[in-house]
């Protein structure tokens, strides 16, 4: 893991101002005894989804100061990945009584409000993704601290579950709009690598660097992805884009954004899409107005839930 996460282990540690890892709750505790943060903030992306963080489901609740006081508790985008209730009744009983300690609760897809209320009992406000709070100048900025090289095509494919239907799907847009297809994923993801792979071609297996990815979005002149965060940086890249729906990883977190902006159209399902107008046009003027708005609401909810001394 050492080997294939060291691009984006070098942007984090390089960017991002991080304790050492936790790796049970009893870390976790043990950090948070030493008294050195005054607010602690969960988020976001599918942190309350128990089939991806099962085994640090109750951390994410922030189990782990409960016993503390004075300490402030903020839920930024939380997110469920889904709008089903996928909890056990016992994890439901237990994570209920920990977000009912919550200063703030705040959640990324509006089906969350719901959720909050009728499973939690807490009272949730919908936010913007964290990466959406950042414009569109400050990845720019990196991807310039870095040097980044010129990506090597204008049609920028972030597929994370490819299939042939989307390939053709991608080489038909190329041809109809005479762009060259481009990817900058490892050959061999975490979703398809075999132990083979690991072991004996690990550098098709190694993830790219994080500013590879922003500066990816920057060359596009069209994406097409089936990531909720492939969506969100063609969104903030003002890139015309298709997101092919991914019902196995979650489909409200496409919906919810979506709907947001007016962008509905810009879904599609990988077993139709053969009939799309592929003039379609996005009103970017009408969506970034929409998304200065929404960012604005955003921060200051999360600035007055860290600055009420409440």
């Amino acid at each position: 893991m050492n080997v294939i996460a060291k691009n984006t282990q070098y942007f984090i540690d390089k960017y991002i101002c991080h304790t050492i890892r936790l790796n049970s709750h009893r870390e976790f505790e043990e950090l948070a005894s030493k008294e050195i943060f005054d607010i602690y903030i969960v988020g976001s992306d599918q942190c309350w989804r128990p089939k991806y963080n099962r085994s640090f489901l109750k951390e994410m609740y922030l189990s782990f100061i409960e016993k503390q006081k004075n300490k402030k508790r903020i839920a930024y985008a939380v997110s469920f990945g889904t709008d089903k209730w996928e909890y056990t009744d016992e994890m439901t009983k237990e994570c209920a009584r920990l977000a009912k300690k919550f200063d703030l609760v705040t959640v990324r897809e509006d089906s969350g409000l719901f959720l909050c209320k009728e499973h939690l009992g807490v009272e949730a406000m919908h936010v913007l993704d964290p990466t959406m709070l950042l414009l569109k100048e400050d990845y720019i900025r990196l991807v310039g601290n870095e040097n980044e090289a010129e990506s090597h095509g204008n049609l920028f494919y972030y597929i994370l579950d490819p299939s042939d239907r989307k390939l053709q799907f991608i080489n038909d847009i190329a041809q109809k709009k005479k762009l060259i297809p481009f990817t900058i994923l490892p050959t061999y993801q975490a979703e398809n690598r075999t132990e083979y792979n690991v072991k004996k071609e690990i550098e098709k297996c190694v993830y790219p660097s994080v500013t590879s990815w922003l500066r990816a979005f920057m060359d596009a002149k069209m994406t097409i992805v089936d990531s909720f965060h492939g969506m969100v940086f063609s969104i903030i890249f003002n890139k015309p884009f298709w997101v092919i729906g991914n019902e196995e990883r979650g489909m409200s977190r496409f919906t919810s954004l979506l709907k947001i902006f007016g962008l509905q159209n810009r879904l599609v399902n990988e077993h139709n899409l053969k009939d799309l107008d592929w003039e379609r046009a996005i009103d970017w003027k009408t969506v970034n107005q929409i998304r200065n708005e929404k960012l604005q609401y955003s921060i200051k909810l999360l600035l007055d839930g860290i600055n009420n001394k409440e």
